[in-house]
């Protein structure tokens, strides 16, 4: 058999030769040299397969490995969200996070110790999203979240062109807990407005407080039941601290408003802030008030009497102060949640401008940085500053700088924020959805776009 085949390859080779040489066909010395070449290639391939029966692969003359920029972790079960739009620290360290959208599902996102311990269940796809606001007891997880209506006619879906805006009450491992006379095909949804989103949860022993800015309304239901109790009348409500005392600290609009838990409307109020995104209070009794504006920065309120502003944390100015974009640990950048544990340590979760990514950290009670985790690319490209041969790296918001002794994954040191959204309100990344940029060298000056 193996004689056979040798004699047939031998007359294609003859075949091919008798082509080159007498044919129609004109070739060049270099021509033929290379359709030999490429012949006898072909011939030395086709008898391995038919003597061995397999293709020995050429010894390789270049290494390589994969890896990853942009997020702590590689994937799998194990993933950063690429947003946060508000965030509860519980007593234990516990970090409960909602956004409105997370591409690989993890919409409400559960940290601890610098590391990913879970997500909420069943919050992406079929009309379902996150939202902005999200608080925890000792037994459940109260999530703000919008079930829109889809080209669905079961029961457990709103009418398509409607929406739910809801709270969805889930486990402290992220499984819905189903209550009595619950909406949703699950029958975990409490159906707050058809209008606006849940803009603000908390509790206060077996009550759920929650923000309803359509109606200017706080709710307030039973948790166990779910079964609305009382409302009371506030502006635009948004964010809720609850302080030692069981009373209520409010955003309304640029303003902190104090409320009793029967919601009977208290005498302090703070006033002359820019952008208060998000408040808590401290294991002091402290109230920390996260200032998005142009401050961008934590302030810190003694409210035993009178409301009195008695310290800053972080950095003034932000991610803009000192080195503009240069990444510091007290520098930070779009604040969409603040938190503090039973020791008094500090949580910060940075959104950037226009959701840009996560930024997420935990600082001592003396505050020092103890890890950061990072979400800030979703699916983006990144391009070289060939200058540096590879070790400075853009994506469309961020500067990495490379170390490729590092393993996988580690290499990159989170170094610039390239987005002014104060200087430069103008910025097309503000106003778009970008997700590449592209290096250049020009005559004057090196460039990102």
């Amino acid at each position: 058999m193996k004689n056979i085949f040798l004699t047939r390859l031998s007359r294609l080779y003859l075949y091919i030769k008798d082509l080159i040489i007498h044919g129609n066909i004109r070739y060049g010395k270099t021509e033929k040299f290379l359709l030999f070449l490429s012949v006898a290639f072909a011939i030395s391939m086709v008898v391995t397969i038919h003597l061995d029966g397999k293709v020995t692969p050429a010894a390789s003359s270049s290494r390589y490995k994969t890896s990853w920029i942009g997020n702590s972790f590689g994937g799998g079960d194990k993933w950063v969200q690429i947003q946060v739009s508000g965030m509860y620290v519980a007593p234990d360290g516990t970090i409960y996070t909602n956004s409105l959208w997370d591409e690989a599902g993890r919409e409400v996102g559960i940290y601890r110790n610098g590391d990913v311990v879970g997500k909420a269940e069943d919050l992406h796809g079929w009309g379902r999203n996150g939202g902005v606001a999200i608080t925890a007891d000792k037994k459940y997880i109260y999530v703000a979240m919008k079930q829109s209506g889809i080209d669905q006619k079961k029961d457990g879906f709103p009418p398509k062109g409607t929406n739910w805006y809801c709270v969805r009450r889930y486990d402290l491992t992220g499984k819905t807990a189903p209550f009595v006379n619950g909406k949703g095909w699950d029958k975990s949804m409490l159906i707050v407005s058809n209008d606006s989103e849940v803009t603000g949860l908390a509790t206060v022993g077996s009550e759920l407080f929650v923000s309803d800015s359509a109606t200017n309304k706080v709710r307030v239901y039973n948790t166990e039941n779910m079964q609305e109790l009382r409302s009371f009348d506030i502006g635009k409500p948004g964010n809720i601290a609850v302080d030692k005392q069981g009373s209520l600290w409010i955003i309304g609009g640029n303003k902190i408003v104090h409320y009793s838990k029967q919601g009977k409307s208290l005498p302090q109020v703070i006033l002359g802030l820019d952008k208060p995104s998000a408040v808590a209070v401290d294991n002091r009794g402290r109230l920390l008030v996260a200032d998005n504006g142009i401050k961008q920065q934590v302030l810190i309120y003694d409210i035993t009497n009178q409301p009195k502003l008695i310290n800053t944390f972080g950095v003034k100015g932000g991610i803009y102060a000192g080195i503009p974009g240069e990444v510091k640990d007290l520098k930070f950048y779009g604040i969409s949640g603040v938190g503090s544990d039973s020791w008094g340590n500090i949580y910060i979760s940075n959104d950037g401008f226009e959701r840009s990514g996560v930024d997420l950290r935990k600082f001592s009670a003396s505050g020092k940085l103890e890890w950061k985790l990072l979400g800030l690319q979703f699916i983006d490209n990144a391009d070289v500053d060939p200058t540096t041969n590879g070790l400075d790296v853009y994506t469309k918001n961020e500067r990495f700088v490379m170390d490729y002794s590092k393993s996988a994954g580690k290499e990159a040191t989170y170094k610039g924020y390239t987005l002014n959204a104060f200087k430069y309100p103008q910025d097309s990344r503000l106003h778009t959805a970008p997700d590449a940029p592209l290096f250049v060298i020009s005559k004057v000056k090196p460039f990102c776009t």
